[in-house]
């Protein structure tokens, strides 16, 4: 029996979380980097205070555990990566493709 969001009970379903972050009806300039969305004085964004159009970490009860651990540690690497090193971009260096995509799955 279908639900009223087109699938059944026990099928899985595809979650583009590339999509989502990057989808005109969630975000104002989608395909543009602006860490300054979220002002540093306001809520780390999550899925709940983003109403899950960003979802890092996955959402509700089977989010990831190391949600917390992971924001904190990537802070620390960035700090000492930066204290250690003067970064540039390399001279004739492709372009990044912003085609790379990371995907999860959820089953019902």
């Amino acid at each position: 029996m279908h639900t009223e969001y087109g699938f059944c009970r026990g099928e899985d379903i595809f979650i583009s979380v590339w999509n989502l972050h990057r989808s005109p009806k969630h975000w104002e300039d989608a395909d543009k980097f602006n860490p300054e969305r979220w002002p540093l004085d306001g809520p780390n964004p999550n899925e709940t205070n983003q109403n899950f159009s960003y979802l890092p970490f996955g959402g509700g009860p089977r989010k990831c555990v190391g949600d917390m651990f992971a924001t904190f540690e990537t802070v620390v690497a960035v700090a000492m990566l930066v204290r250690r090193f003067d970064f540039q971009l390399a001279l004739g260096a492709p372009p990044v493709s912003k085609y790379l995509q990371i995907e999860f799955w959820i089953h019902f």
